[in-house]
């Protein structure tokens, strides 16, 4: 008989400790807003485990393209979503140092 299966998606940490702790934290903001669920798992699979300089190079990335879309949002007069963009920024910004 065949094991179900929902889905391929699994969630996994690093073996890297500090970076599983860091991992850990970061999804940890997700509650007041700092990151996102989604956009940190996503991150975190394009870090090469045990690698600080992968590690900050995605979280940069992702804190300036949150920044520039912070920015759009604003140009738009979309002040509180630009607002909550612009944390997120900032965050992976913290993140990545």
């Amino acid at each position: 008989m065949a094991e179900l299966s929902r889905g391929k998606t699994e969630v996994k940490g690093f073996a890297s400790k500090e970076m599983d702790f860091q991992l850990m934290r970061q999804l940890g903001s997700t509650y007041y807003g700092g990151a996102s669920a989604g956009e940190c798992l996503s991150t975190a699979a394009r870090i090469v485990d045990g690698d600080p300089a992968s590690w900050a190079a995605e979280f940069s990335s992702l804190g300036e393209w949150q920044q520039k879309d912070a920015h759009k949002r604003a140009a738009k007069g979309h002040t509180i979503s630009a607002r909550d963009q612009f944390l997120k920024a900032c965050n992976s910004f913290r993140a990545a140092e």
